[in-house]
């Protein structure tokens, strides 16, 4: 049963990385730190498989950006480059 999660869940990630075309050492880094996309790999990928960026429409994002932001405790600055990052990827 643990293995099929285990696989599932990397799969997923797979996937992402597959859609979303990876984070190039380019875009890991901006001059206020880190970008969206890998803010998105990093943090989302704590507690979850990072859903794709085309599963919700920019609305969809904003609502969910909202909640994660508390639940991940995420700045403001760290949010709005997620959120960013998932809009204009969608």
């Amino acid at each position: 049963m643990m293995r099929r999660f285990v696989f599932g869940v990397l799969l997923t990630v797979l996937g992402l990385v597959a859609a979303t075309g990876g984070v190039s050492a380019k875009e890991e880094k901006s001059s206020t730190g880190w970008t969206g996309a890998r803010l998105y790999e990093a943090t989302c990928a704590r507690c979850h498989a990072a859903r794709p960026p085309v599963e919700h429409s920019d609305k969809r994002w904003k609502i969910v950006m909202g909640h994660m932001r508390v639940r991940a405790n995420l700045t403001a600055e760290e949010s709005q480059k997620i959120l960013e990052y998932l809009q204009n990827s969608n």
